[in-house]
């Protein structure tokens, strides 16, 4: 099967959190040809040629759809482009952009509405329930499959004495949301479990850490870069790095700075804490005997899967 891929992550490096979502992506889908056209630019008509060629057409991970998809183009793409793609499109573990009080507005209404006409005989894999919620306000169906990055987590993850062992702590921040204070006060509280390491998901948080006065090692910024630790701990902001290394077995706490961690989190029992005023002491409890159950929706994974024809194995893939 030849499936193309709207992907977040081709073409772009100022955020490897898509490159992780598209490192799993492409791992789930690694029995197929892939052919990836970017969501950064409008398609090309050599990239619709292709598209239009496709068993398959999805779009990828992340969060790219919301109430104003015409203002704030994470998605950039023409209702013209759209119609001249003759191939249903198929949501893949997409989440909201932000919590909005508003229902779509007239161009997301249509674009979304357009992607997947309602014969075709193919469902769209949502990452939340909240996204689930707001496309059933514009009529749109879809499965709460979670984000693809977790498709291949376990369900359990223990790590006795965690807080008592030298560990290499690797963490995370945000650098569009900063919060000086409450990012120092979690930051300070992980320095006591072992050596920081400084994981730069985005292109400006190494600057940002630097202006809080915290001294780190910093990690390249490549998808396997942590795996060179030894007894190592994940704790930070970003949603994807700390779903990365619960995949490498790597213990992971993620503090939620938007509804995309507090959603995945309600949703699948990941463990996620807010950052708040609170956050150290609960940091300091989940820490204390680490030990997560999670709630993947394997039978909901599995049912998407049906209906688009994938037969997914996992294998290695490098970005």
């Amino acid at each position: 099967m030849k499936i193309g891929i709207f992907a977040p992550w081709h073409l772009r490096e100022d955020n490897f959190g898509d490159k992780m979502i598209g490192h799993h992506i492409q791992r789930a889908l690694s029995d197929h040809e892939i052919f990836l056209v970017s969501t950064g630019t409008i398609p090309q008509p050599h990239e619709i040629d292709q598209l239009n060629v496709c068993d398959l057409v999805l779009i990828g991970g992340t969060n790219l759809i919301h109430s104003r998809m015409d203002e704030k183009q994470q998605w950039v793409i023409s209702l013209d482009a759209l119609r001249r793609i003759q191939k249903p499109i198929s949501l893949m573990g997409v989440g909201w952009r932000q919590y909005q009080d508003e229902v779509p507005n007239g161009f997301s209404a249509e674009l979304l509405s357009g992607l997947l006409p309602v014969e075709a005989d193919l469902m769209h894999s949502v990452r939340d329930n909240y996204t689930k919620l707001k496309l059933s306000e514009i009529g749109i169906n879809s499965i709460n499959t979670g984000c693809p990055t977790m498709w291949d987590l376990k369900e359990t993850y223990s790590c006795p004495g965690i807080a008592s062992r030298n560990n290499s702590v690797i963490f995370t921040v945000t650098d569009y949301k900063k919060s000086p204070d409450l990012d120092r006060s979690w930051i300070e509280k992980i320095r006591s479990y072992g050596k920081l390491y400084l994981y730069p998901q985005g292109l400006h948080d190494v600057q940002y850490v630097e202006s809080l006065g915290i001294s780190f090692n910093l990690l390249d910024r490549n998808i396997d870069s942590m795996d060179c630790l030894e007894n190592s701990l994940y704790v930070g902001t970003r949603l994807h790095c700390g779903i990365h290394c619960l995949s490498k077995d790597i213990p992971s706490v993620i503090l939620s700075v938007d509804n995309r961690a507090a959603e995945i989190g309600a949703d699948t029992c990941l463990p996620v804490v807010p950052r708040d005023s609170r956050a150290p002491e609960k940091l300091s409890a989940m820490l204390a005997d680490y030990s997560v159950r999670l709630n993947i929706p394997n039978e909901e994974i599995e049912r998407w899967k049906q209906a688009q024809g994938i037969d997914a194995k996992p294998a290695s893939i490098r970005i």
